[in-house]
């Protein structure tokens, strides 16, 4: 998470995700042959996740700047072996405590940042901006709050399940919300400059940059146009071939010689990036009142935070959360599914409902319409409303989701071509109808693995499975 310019809480979900499934992989596991450098890659690795204190780290700058040395120096170290054609070395055996250990503390900081973004008002902060100050300390800067952050955090299985319902009140309060559209927009809609607001030096440039003021003064306007201007107001400007950083450098260069000191130019540097903050700069997400910009829904994204309410639900059923919790996050997803276009009337939805859309901007209807990756979404949430679980390479069925059936239905779908016919009844069996019409039942919810494995491979051996389902569910 803090590789590069800027970290993201997605990435670190998903990381957090396959570092907890590696590790368990690896509980059970013979010991490994690794080339020589890779397994001192790994010690140097483990070692620094090791002498470092995740909970204390992610909040410190010395303290963040000294553990991303100590990383970055084993891979450095390890990048600079192979690259001696020293890659090709004799292998060395590692024992798999030491790979499940490394994968294990990865979680635990992977874990602990998931923890140090959540924000004062309960959502999660989306990206951030590293700060480099110096070689000794690296500060973080937040981005504003994004949906995708929420989804993210809910899908990474890190929050219990009352801190779950929590963000999703606090989803629900956010300025993420869109009541009129009854779903949530991608970033929070805001305030954009007009072009005059833009391209002006701070108002207070003589408090936080008084040689690079007193050099503003005490030259003649002229000779500085290639690099600044004044406009008519009195307001100095940046000129306005000056678009980066490159172009700034280039300007200032070809000033007359004694012109400009070497402080005033950096700090000239400081100026431009405090009037146009490039890092920043998130494309048209922060700039655009359509495509997937300000104001707008992202439906694919919603679809996303469907599945992560579902899996949430799955979690707290497997965990044996109280029936009002299980109801209260099935009301959360209930909410976002009524949002999408299959639960809306054209007049609302602006276009044909069962289309996919990618998205809906502040001043009309849904917009760009296609085969987007909603649909794989919207399908894996049916899906899970039919209650079709696989838990261990078991299939079950499950009516927590029947509310979203209708009153009355019993649903007939199949799964990888069996047919599947559902009955509400006191208490819950699976009938296997065999390709030759043999009857055979199985008391509860779960098929057993051989059958599961019929299913799903296709073998053709069952015909039909006749679900009851608990009706007091």
């Amino acid at each position: 998470a803090l590789v590069g310019r800027g970290a993201s809480i997605v990435t670190t979900c998903a990381l957090l995700r396959h570092a907890e499934v590696l590790a368990s992989l690896f509980s059970n596991s013979s010991d490994l042959e690794l080339s020589a450098n890779a397994a001192r890659l790994l010690a140097d690795v483990l070692n620094a996740l090791q002498d470092f204190e995740p909970g204390s780290t992610t909040g410190d700058a010395g303290a963040r700047a000294a553990f991303l040395s100590a990383v970055g120096r084993a891979g450095e170290r390890h990048r600079s072996a192979v690259y001696a054609r020293q890659g090709l070395q004799p292998d060395t055996r590692v024992p798999a405590d030491r790979i499940q250990a490394l994968f294990d503390r990865a979680s635990a900081w992977l874990a602990a940042t998931v923890d140090a973004s959540r924000r004062d008002d309960g959502l999660y902060h989306a990206y951030n901006l590293l700060e480099f100050e110096g070689a000794t300390r690296i500060g973080i800067r937040r981005l504003p709050a994004m949906l995708e952050g929420q989804v993210a955090v809910l899908a990474a299985g890190r929050l219990g399940i009352e801190d779950s319902l929590a963000l999703l009140g606090a989803l629900r309060a956010s300025p993420l919300r869109c009541p009129r559209r009854r779903g949530y927009l991608l970033y929070p809609d805001r305030e954009l400059p007009t072009l005059l607001e833009r391209n002006l030096l701070p108002a207070d440039l003589a408090a936080r940059w008084p040689a690079v003021s007193a050099w503003l003064d005490g030259s003649d306007p002229s000779s500085l146009r290639d690099v600044v201007r004044s406009d008519a107001g009195g307001n100095w400007r940046f000129a306005p071939n000056i678009r980066n950083r490159a172009e700034l450098d280039r300007a200032l260069a070809r000033l007359p010689a004694g012109l400009c000191a070497p402080p005033v130019a950096a700090d000239l540097v400081e100026v431009h990036e405090a009037v146009f903050d490039h890092a920043a700069f998130t494309g048209r997400s922060g700039t655009f009142f359509g495509y997937e910009g300000l104001g707008c829904i992202y439906w694919h994204m919603v679809s996303k935070l469907a599945v992560a309410v579902q899996e949430t639900v799955w979690r707290a059923v497997d965990h044996g959360a109280p029936r009002e919790q299980i109801d209260a996050l099935v009301s959360s997803y209930v909410e976002i599914r009524e949002s999408l276009g299959a639960e809306s009337e054209p007049a609302d939805w602006g276009a044909f409902p069962i289309d996919a859309y990618s998205h809906t901007p502040g001043q009309g209807g849904a917009r760009q319409p296609g085969m987007t990756g909603q649909v794989k979404e919207d399908v894996l949430c049916r899906l899970g409303e039919l209650g079709v679980r696989c838990v261990g390479g078991r299939l079950g069925f499950d009516p927590t989701f029947r509310r979203t059936w209708g009153v009355g239905d019993a649903p007939r779908f199949t799964i990888c071509g069996t047919q599947v016919t559902y009955a509400l009844g006191a208490d819950p069996s699976i009938t296997v109808v065999g390709r030759d019409g043999a009857l055979r039942t199985i008391e509860g919810p779960w098929l057993d693995e051989s059958t599961s494995r019929d299913v799903l491979d296709r073998s053709g051996a069952v015909e039909e499975l006749r679900v009851v389902l608990a009706g007091s569910h």
